[in-house]
């Protein structure tokens, strides 16, 4: 059984993640001014916390979205993918955006999901977090 709730800070604290989540989420007060300003929802399957995300608009007709995923997200990815278009098309009529923007790792798995998504590869911010890449990503539309 699977249910989309409201997102709280909490929930990164029970959720089950890769140890690169782990070190971006280790302080909560950071995670909870992220979510503050976003339309943010916590998805859970089978009683386990999937994953946290929101799109957090920023300048009129402009947002930025973030995901934290856990160690089960992969189990569901294509399901989970195509839900995830479908949602960020809705809330970005709801907000009347243009423009949706974020910052990914740069790897392969990142980088197909992206595209997936619809984003476009915009730059790569060199050594960004803990000595690793991260590519922009950007999708406007018309």
């Amino acid at each position: 059984m699977s249910k989309i709730i409201p997102f709280k800070a909490e929930h990164l604290e029970v959720m089950d993640m890769r140890e690169h989540e782990q070190s971006l989420c280790s302080d909560m007060n950071k995670m909870a001014m992220l979510a503050s300003g976003s339309v943010a929802r916590t998805g859970i399957v089978d009683g386990r916390i999937l994953c946290c995300g929101g799109v957090t608009p920023f300048l009129t007709g402009n947002a930025s979205i973030w995901l934290i995923p856990s160690v089960y997200l992969q189990e569901k990815s294509l399901e989970f993918s195509r839900e995830l278009r479908k949602w960020l098309f809705q809330v970005r009529e709801d907000l009347a955006l243009c423009r949706m923007e974020t910052e990914c790792i740069d790897d392969d798995l990142h980088n197909r999901w992206m595209t997936f998504l619809g984003f476009d590869c915009e730059g790569v911010k060199r050594k960004f977090y803990m000595g690793k890449d991260y590519k922009v990503w950007g999708r406007l539309w018309e």
